[in-house]
């Protein structure tokens, strides 16, 4: 039977709601179509046929064809046999999130199809990852949102607005500095200022409890963020220094910063790393280190709660390995 002869069946099928031999004909055609190397209208059969097999509710079938259009994608680099894109950029990204958003959430076919799409490295990997966050964002999944906001290319405003909602949903009241001060702590780490700077400044403009882009503000840890954005800045190690010194008690609320501040000494002011092995790790790492082993007395204090709450806890379990670049 012909290609021609069997979208002519496929149409029958999808009227009648025969779902299986509907499956069965795309990918028959996509065999066929991929052999023939007729990629622009293979690729646009498959996205309307996953999002129609999606909407429909046929979970397994729709996320099956969303695979093979991503895999497509990926084989061909997105270009024709006569070298033209398959899909717009841009309106393939929209075609991610389209389908994204249909698969359902905590199913293995949208791990699948996640671990497919970053392999189109002829994207931003950071637009593809933007996608993911809010997607995950509107379906509350704040966690793994804010995972891929870290890596994502976002303007900082609706990284903001996610942890806003974030930290004023699960988060305790005092808890606010936190939620914004690992997040900019970890962007620092994978290279974005701009990013870390503008979702800092959209965060503490939005949020309730602070209301105010510039400081001073009545969180240290808030004043801390906002004198570290200006001395990457200027680029002046001594006053990185003098910052780590003047704030320390407010940086031992959190273990993990001892992790992320020596990337960041080491990425823009040129400060020797701290050695993971045990070994020297140099003066400055050594100094950062000695503000997180103060005793337990301090540390409480410092603290003014009885402990984090889960959400703020299971983002301090990430190590900083996870964000780390160099």
């Amino acid at each position: 039977m012909s290609s021609e002869r069997l979208l002519i069946k496929l149409n029958k099928c999808l009227e009648s709601e025969d779902y299986y031999e509907s499956h069965q004909i795309y990918r028959t055609l996509y065999f066929r179509l991929l052999r023939d190397k007729r990629h622009l209208q293979l690729s646009q059969l498959l996205f309307d046929g996953a999002i129609r097999l999606l909407t429909s509710r046929q979970h397994n079938s729709g996320a099956d064809l969303a695979t093979l259009y991503v895999q497509l994608l990926v084989e061909t680099n997105n270009k024709t046999t006569a070298g033209e894109p398959i899909v717009a950029c841009d309106q393939l990204l929209i075609n991610i999130r389209s389908l994204f958003e249909l698969i359902p959430a905590k199913s293995p076919e949208r791990v699948t199809f996640v671990g497919n799409a970053v392999k189109l490295d002829f994207l931003s990997m950071a637009a593809i990852r933007r996608q993911f966050a809010v997607v995950l964002w509107r379906e509350k999944n704040f966690l793994e949102s804010r995972q891929h906001f870290v890596h994502s290319s976002d303007s900082g405003v609706d990284c903001a607005l996610m942890l806003v909602e974030y930290q004023t949903t699960l988060g305790y009241p005092s808890e606010v500095d936190l939620f914004i001060g690992q997040f900019v702590l970890q962007v620092l780490c994978v290279r974005n200022k701009t990013m870390a700077d503008q979702t800092f400044h959209a965060y503490t403009s939005r949020h309730p409890s602070i209301n105010s882009p510039n400081p001073p503000f009545l969180l240290p840890l808030l004043n801390f963020l906002s004198f570290l954005l200006l001395a990457i800045e200027s680029g002046k190690m001594q006053t990185f220094k003098l910052l780590i010194d003047l704030y320390g008690t407010t940086l031992r609320r959190d273990p993990s910063y001892t992790d992320y501040l020596s990337q960041i000494g080491h990425i823009y002011f040129g400060i020797e790393k701290a050695s993971r092995g045990g070994g020297p790790q140099g003066f400055f790492g050594n100094f950062i280190q000695s503000l997180f082993t103060e005793d337990s007395e301090d540390e409480q204090s410092a603290n003014g709660s009885a402990g984090p709450s889960r959400a703020l806890n299971s983002r301090s379990q990430q190590k900083a390995e996870e964000v780390e670049l160099d």
